[in-house]
């Protein structure tokens, strides 16, 4: 140091330690999984997952806005997740802990529905972007309507899009031959529809 002096040394010095914050999750999820400082308890479907507070609220919109605006649920150990599936909600806990979620034909739609609820765009958005990949003759009207039901605007855009383009295969299809009178009538009054097929006589 010899010829610096304490008065020509900046007075302020920011240190920080970039990836505090994850590693901190990580601790957290150890310490939920060892049963320790839990303050909540959420109940789906018969089963149990205990959480902490803190986790949910800043990692779930839904618990977020449960949590800070002193509705009942805030001050109960114990929460009713009424309706949500459980394998859907203890991934979606897991997630709040590990921002990670593990998406497939078997859980997709009940992972969906679980993100809707608990207001999770980003994994509501993977799932619309699973089904939206796996489009089939076989599948795209099932899809279709769960997307409506959803109101995931992109999903079911894809999905009319995709139906139009090979309604001819997804007429062998078994969803299409279990619709109903009505929904059937809808499907083929779509404008798109005859678009599609005056296009498709016109390229012959």
């Amino acid at each position: 140091m010899g010829d610096v002096s304490c008065e020509e040394l900046e007075d302020l010095v920011h240190f920080s330690v970039s990836d505090l914050p994850a590693r901190g999750y990580v601790v957290m999820e150890e310490v939920r999984r060892q049963g320790k400082l839990c303050d909540v308890t959420l109940k789906a479907g018969g089963h149990k997952f205990s959480a902490h507070r803190i986790v949910l609220a800043a990692s779930i919109p839904y618990f977020h806005a449960m949590f800070t605006n002193d509705m009942m649920e805030c001050k109960q150990d114990e929460i009713l997740m009424q309706g949500m599936d459980p394998s859907a909600l203890e991934a979606l806990v897991n997630f709040a802990y590990s921002g990670h979620v593990a998406i497939d034909q078997q859980n997709v739609q009940s992972l969906l529905m679980g993100a809707s609820f608990l207001q999770l765009q980003s994994v509501k958005e993977a799932c619309c972007c699973y089904l939206q990949d796996r489009l089939h003759p076989k599948n795209c009207l099932g899809v279709r309507q769960f997307a409506e039901t959803m109101m995931c605007t992109s999903l079911y855009d894809s999905a009319s899009s995709f139906l139009f383009q090979n309604f001819l295969q997804v007429c062998e299809s078994e969803e299409f031959l279990s619709l109903k009178a009505e929904e059937l009538l809808e499907l083929v009054s779509c404008d798109e529809l005859h678009v599609r097929a005056e296009e498709q006589v016109r390229g012959d």
